[in-house]
């Protein structure tokens, strides 16, 4: 009698070209969804530097080192402390305990801008501000910390 043991290799991940059509086409659509939100994002902030308009002010470093991302800066801007130049509805946000999108209004006409008041609602085209949110005292934009090239 002749035993032979035979290993039937196991069936491995199959490659794209042995998918379904339909599977094909659900892949394809997962990578298109993938690459347009990249774009998407990119375009967003690539916007955001190209029409936005530059201002400058006064800053109070602190110079930390992470172990894990290296050397950064952490940065604290006027527009931070808003009880330094709207206290009044920086008190209301927080006796309301607002949480969400607040816009600082900027004066641009010195060397140094600064913060004049706080909103709810985006201001006109014509008038400059920054976006930011709001969580109780703390206004977060995306311009706290940078990181130092090594």
């Amino acid at each position: 009698m002749n035993t032979t043991n035979t290993i039937k290799p196991m069936n491995p991940t199959p490659s794209f070209h042995r998918l379904k059509t339909s599977e094909r086409l659900q892949v394809l659509a997962l990578g298109l969804v993938w690459l347009l939100l990249m774009a998407g994002i990119t375009l967003y902030k690539e916007t955001t530097l190209a029409m936005g308009q530059t201002v400058v002010f006064d800053t109070v470093p602190v110079d930390p080192r992470d172990l894990f991302r290296g050397d950064y800066v952490i940065l604290r801007y006027p527009v931070h402390d808003l009880y330094s130049f709207d206290s009044k509805a920086a008190h209301d946000l927080d006796t309301r305990h607002y949480t969400g999108p607040i816009y600082v209004v900027l004066d641009t006409s010195s060397e140094i801008t600064k913060p004049v008041s706080l909103l709810l609602d985006p201001p006109g085209d014509e008038i400059p501000f920054i976006r930011g949110v709001y969580h109780g005292r703390q206004v977060t934009d995306g311009m706290e910390s940078y990181f130092v090239p090594d």
